[in-house]
């Protein structure tokens, strides 16, 4: 049986954290690291200059990976960095809201990113998640618990973990865009022209910001000027996006720290990439940049030049619109084709086992069971029961059309109940 293979260079990882103990929520992604094939959980991407996976699993499953990710590298992992996407203070665990996430949610930042404040019960989950994962990272290392923020250095013979926030740094990459055009989790969109992914006629629903401007360009200038491999930007799945972003940040803390900026204050930071739009230096300096220097630049060939209006869902559910909304259990199910549920628009349904049970969160509030198609790709899933197809679910809800389309899509707002037999 093969085994898996680290290649015994530097040690760069990215990851994106959820707790979700159904959903596969969480995202680690790794330069340097061959998986077998059967390893169904994890994803390989070729073409660069090394290996690079990415896994998806639930928040269960998070620390048996990490100690198995450590236990393939080796001897030596003192030496490294890992880049995630939760809230780090600057001695660990933060317990008050910061700086850094109010900033961001103001003047042009408003509307085009919205992160998660450290207090309340589910911003006081997040963190206490995180913590968690940062301590099993330096278990995992061998070496003493040493979370903080980045002090603008290189990493030398030092295991280090940092913070970043994918939403935000995506959005940095290309021009300020219409907040008018942009998704949320209240009106899930599909961009009206042909990506490095998709067709025009065949580009996805996304309910998530950092997936937007992923697919609008930002993450063909991850896998360009990052991850140098073109194989990366052609992803789509909401974690691994993510996942890839964190990486990214960490490839370039690793081998080239000028490349980076610390954004924020002394009780909490961002490590982004130096390279942003011009549009946004003033707004970030306004900020602080806490470590680095900023690289504005005009950014406008890594931006999709759109003709039309993006594709709204028909509808706007009651939720929040946090991209941290879906670290939990909680998520949106587009329904556009009568048939049954794409993964390709649901990309929570990826690596769950059937029958996958969801409640709605709604006035309606019924369960509903799915099951995988006959399609023997796994791409569509269906309602077990007729009461719930698909179209019945929309009208039930005051859809007026004849057919759900990708012109004409609904959102139910719901939680995942279980996976599994």
């Amino acid at each position: 049986m093969a085994k898996w293979h680290f290649d015994g260079e530097s040690v760069v990882i990215g990851l994106d954290v959820g707790w979700s103990e159904i959903k596969k929520s969480c995202a680690i992604a790794v330069e340097g690291l061959t998986v077998p094939q059967n390893e169904s959980s994890w994803k390989a991407y070729h073409g660069g200059a090394r290996p690079l996976a990415v896994g998806l699993f639930r928040y269960c499953d998070l620390i048996t990976q990490i100690q198995k990710v450590f236990a393939t590298i080796g001897k030596g992992p003192h030496r490294g960095i890992v880049v995630l996407d939760g809230p780090i203070g600057p001695n660990g665990q933060p317990s008050q809201n910061r700086s850094v996430d109010s900033q961001f949610t103001r003047g042009e930042f408003h509307g085009r990113m919205q992160p998660s404040p450290v207090e309340g019960e589910s911003g006081r989950h997040y963190t206490a998640v995180t913590d968690s994962i940062v301590k099993c990272l330096f278990r995992g290392a061998g070496v003493d618990y040493n979370a903080g923020l980045w002090d603008g250095a290189a990493v030398g013979n030092r295991f280090c973990v940092y913070e970043t926030h994918p939403t935000v740094g995506l959005a940095l990459l290309l021009p300020q865009q219409n907040i008018e055009t942009l998704p949320s989790r209240k009106r899930p969109r599909r961009i009206t022209a042909s990506t490095t992914v998709h067709s025009e006629a065949n580009t996805p629903f996304v309910r998530a910001k950092s997936d937007w401007y992923w697919q609008l360009g930002a993450g063909q200038w991850i896998a360009q000027q990052a991850l140098d491999c073109k194989s990366v930007g052609r992803e789509t799945n909401h974690e691994r996006v993510a996942g890839l972003y964190c990486l990214a940040v960490a490839k370039l803390l690793s081998e080239a720290p000028q490349n980076v900026v610390a954004v924020g204050a002394d009780d909490g930071v961002y490590v982004i990439p130096a390279v942003v739009d011009n549009s946004w230096e003033n707004g970030l300096n306004r900020i602080g940049i806490l470590r680095g220097t900023l690289a504005p630049t005009d950014q406008k060939q890594y931006a999709l030049a759109m003709s039309f209006p993006p594709v709204a869902v028909e509808n706007s559910p009651t939720c929040d619109e946090s991209d941290d909304a879906e670290k939990g259990d909680e998520t949106i199910l587009i329904l556009n084709d009568d048939g049954g549920v794409w993964v390709q628009h649901n990309d929570w349904l990826e690596g769950l086992e059937p029958i996958v049970v969801v409640q709605a969160l709604d006035e309606h509030g019924e369960r509903i069971r799915l099951q995988q198609s006959a399609r023997e790709d796994g791409t569509q899933w269906c309602p077990q029961s007729t009461e719930h197809k698909t179209l019945q679910l929309a009208k039930r809800r005051g859809f007026n059309g004849d057919h759900l389309s990708k012109e004409n899509a609904y959102a139910i707002p719901i939680a995942v109940i279980s996976s599994g037999p």
